[in-house]
């Protein structure tokens, strides 16, 4: 899947961020000198045999009205182009199959208006072994490789915490679930999930296949936009193939009395798996901005 276009929710993602309030100078000469210690001693990934990181990085302003980007797993490298830098900061520390905006504090409001070009490549004797990792070995690889990016060519110094927010609980349903273990005989499917599993979209459904249920909270969780995270609490721990009706359902549960919308509600879409919705008060972990200044010239 090298060379796969990711779909980082820009849409599902609200762009209005928290800005983190002024910081002493003394503060930020502290950020900036743990910000260069640790772009000192680039992240070693379990299994890697040396440090990872990037031999060339370009990180260059847009030009002028340029439309939306993306990002992109090369065959030798990343690529970010037309896009927030918010994004590659979210890339490189927040679990890929989640994508949402209450997941990062202390932006700065140039991390989302302005637009930026990233090209960075590994090193032309590494680009058979880059090509050699699964799709997710890949990402671990090129998160800790733009972690190291961000806190030389950024400062970037981050923390995370856990906060107290409004969560939806998925539990287990009246009866139980309406759906299946996967079997045990069949060969392991190809992941991008750090977790595994796999997903397809067929006509107005997403398909699960060898899935765990934190897998499909997490979607779940994107495709609820701006509504609260999705936990999983069913207590169900193995992976299972089951089918929920995507349709054109967004945005937390508010249509669901709205005989106007045809559709699937996210309630119906998971009760329809023998499960539930539970409104509660949770935790969620945050990445925390301490420092950031906005990239060094090439």
């Amino acid at each position: 899947m090298i060379g796969k276009i990711w779909m980082v929710g820009l849409l599902g993602c609200g762009m209005a961020m928290g800005q983190s309030a002024a910081r002493p100078a003394a503060a930020q000469s502290s950020a900036s000198a743990k910000a260069q210690t640790a772009a000192a001693k680039a992240p070693v990934v379990a299994g890697a045999t040396k440090p990872m990181e990037f031999e060339v990085v370009s990180i260059r302003p847009s030009a002028p009205g340029s439309p939306w980007g993306g990002v992109q797993i090369m065959p030798d490298g990343y690529r970010a182009w037309g896009i927030g830098l918010w994004v590659s900061v979210q890339n490189a520390y927040i679990p890929t199959e989640i994508y949402s905006s209450d997941r990062i504090q202390g932006m700065q409001p140039w991390m989302t208006q302005d637009k930026y070009d990233i090209l960075a490549k590994v090193a032309p004797a590494d680009v058979a072994e880059w090509q050699r990792q699964s799709h997710t070995r890949q990402k671990v690889m090129m998160q800790a490789m733009l972690q190291t990016m961000l806190a030389e060519r950024c400062k970037l110094v981050v923390h995370r915490e856990m906060k107290d927010a409004s969560v939806l609980y998925l539990e287990l349903g009246k009866g139980g679930p309406k759906f299946k273990e996967s079997k045990v005989d069949e060969p392991p499917r190809p992941s991008r999930f750090p977790g595994g599993g796999a997903t397809d979209m067929e006509g107005g459904s997403m398909h699960f296949y060898q899935a765990p249920m934190t897998l499909l909270a997490s979607m779940l969780t994107n495709r609820n936009l701006d509504g609260p995270e999705i936990q999983d609490r069913t207590g169900l721990t193995g992976r299972y193939d089951f089918a929920v009706e995507w349709g054109a359902w967004t945005g937390g549960m508010a249509a669901e009395e709205d005989s106007s919308d045809p559709g699937p509600t996210l309630n119906s879409a998971v009760t329809a798996l023998g499960l539930k919705l539970v409104p509660a008060k949770g935790q969620v972990e945050t990445l925390v901005i301490e420092h950031i200044e906005k990239p060094s010239e090439n």
